[in-house]
């Protein structure tokens, strides 16, 4: 990939340009009642022990990234903590929850409110632990060559450690969905696949953008980890979300939830076995195989 430094700031204008008209629409939209007003009376539960809990993870990841840091001499990890600290809780996740009719009450510490959503602290504490740690783990697996099951482990263990999260976080109102009939537990099914699929995405973008990234493109990067994930659920959960907005019933709601859900397994599925994490592995493979026919001959 060739873009000069016009192209990127071109981007970045873009970029801009895109959230001030999503932020115009969602205006115009709420007035026209098209959204479901949120529930803006309603409390969380025990919000000190979450934000303590997040802040905590939030230094064990900052560790790990340090450490990670020093022994690649990679800023993998720094570029993807600015997608995490500020790309998807304050841009990605307040545009997001008018279309997923999610909302986080407003006795959290809030660290900001952008498009009339309310960003709760601890929100960005997880963000900004998450996304890096996660996103860079899943490059190192396809850097590495490692099988595609191992890619899928990632996913399965980011999924069983979150989804229980979420679904306490709705149990005790940290953040509520209050538009979407298809829940478990309180969490959106798609949410099933979708929360830790997104790795899996995040590994196939940054498999396509890492070896084109010298110098000053390392700025991309950020934008493409915060990219990923409302890509991913406008090309998989658009039924859930349209569901939503026509304000539909159980029975559609719950229609509309099993497609999006099967649409993000297959996306999932497709990442993990695309051409360009089948080259990582073949490479690796081939790298391998040159390493050790020396001992094999001997």
């Amino acid at each position: 990939m060739v873009m000069n430094h016009h192209s990127y700031f071109g981007l970045t204008d873009q970029f801009g340009d895109v959230t001030i008209i999503a932020m115009a629409t969602i205006t115009s939209s709420v007035a026209a009642g098209v959204f479901l007003d949120p529930p803006t009376n309603s409390v969380a539960q025990h919000t000190t022990p979450l934000l303590i809990g997040a802040i905590i993870f939030a230094l064990l990841s900052a560790i790990v990234g340090v450490i990670y840091t020093m022994r690649t001499r990679s800023p993998l990890y720094f570029w993807t903590a600015v997608a995490g600290y500020t790309l998807y809780p304050f841009v990605v996740e307040p545009l997001a929850d008018w279309f997923v009719a999610a909302w986080y009450p407003t006795n959290h510490l809030v660290a900001l409110t952008v498009a009339d959503r309310p960003m709760a602290l601890f929100g960005v504490f997880f963000y900004g632990a998450g996304i890096p740690l996660c996103s860079v783990a899943a490059y190192e697996i396809i850097r590495r060559g490692l099988p595609a099951k191992v890619l899928l482990l990632l996913v399965g263990v980011v999924t069983v450690l979150e989804l229980p999260l979420e679904m306490l976080g709705s149990h005790f109102c940290w953040i509520i969905y209050y538009g979407n009939y298809a829940v478990l537990l309180g969490v959106p099914i798609y949410s099933l696949v979708q929360n830790g699929g997104m790795f899996a995405l995040i590994a196939w973008v940054l498999g396509w953008l890492m070896p084109h990234v010298r110098g000053w493109r390392w700025m991309l990067v950020p934008l493409a980890v915060a990219a990923a994930l409302p890509a991913f659920a406008v090309v998989t959960s658009w039924p859930a979300y349209l569901a939503i907005a026509l304000h539909a019933g159980p029975v559609v709601g719950w229609s509309a939830g099993a497609i999006a859900t099967a649409l993000n397994l297959a996306v999932v599925i497709w990442c993990v076995y695309s051409p360009t994490l089948e080259r990582y592995r073949a490479d690796a493979g081939a790298a391998r195989a040159i390493a050790t026919a020396p001992a094999a001959v001997a």
